[in-house]
């Protein structure tokens, strides 16, 4: 999922304060509950309507995760008051991408024309942990349409190795 620049603003300066006041991660897990949550259209809906007040939508989002910290009920009271309610799911993304860079990892998007096996995984894991120095993460996905090899996105880097890309710098060059 794509963070908005916006959603991002409100991660890292969500992170902060969860650095200086608390252990990150139980945030996380808050966020993340919370964006979950609003997967569920008509509870989204429900926070957008002009129909019910500000204290009505905090309640029903203080309901879905219990124990909030007072610092996170305000970042919800916020979202709420300016109608940003929607970039939650956004802010939980970045939140966690934070998190991983304070703790070293990085998260590796792997597309590949076939589901790979777990040692291939791991191989894939071993050669970028080797080449970011950090622990890596694979998120898989197949599309049969690369015929063969991969593309990793890992960041900001795009990594194209597939039999697609491949056969149109061919094609290009034989044109």
């Amino acid at each position: 999922m794509r963070t908005t620049s916006v959603a991002r603003r409100y991660a890292q300066a969500t992170f902060e304060v969860a650095r200086q006041n608390g252990d990150p991660r139980s945030w996380l897990q808050d966020l993340d509950r919370l964006a979950d949550a609003l997967r569920d259209r008509d509870l989204l809906a429900a926070l957008r309507s002009p129909n019910f007040s500000s204290d009505q939508k905090l309640r029903v989002l203080k309901d879905l995760a219990p124990n909030l910290s007072p610092e996170l009920i305000n970042l919800l009271r916020l979202l709420i008051q300016r109608h940003r309610i929607e970039i939650l799911p956004g802010i939980a993304a970045a939140f966690a991408q934070y998190l991983d860079e304070l703790e070293g990892r990085v998260e590796a998007d792997v597309l590949s024309a076939r589901a790979l096996s777990e040692d291939e995984v791991r191989s894939i894991q071993e050669q970028l942990s080797q080449r970011t120095g950090r622990t890596v993460r694979v998120r898989r996905a197949v599309d049969p349409k690369l015929l063969g090899g991969l593309v990793i996105r890992l960041g900001d880097e795009l990594i194209d190795a597939s039999v697609a890309t491949r056969l149109e710098r061919l094609r290009q060059r034989l044109a």
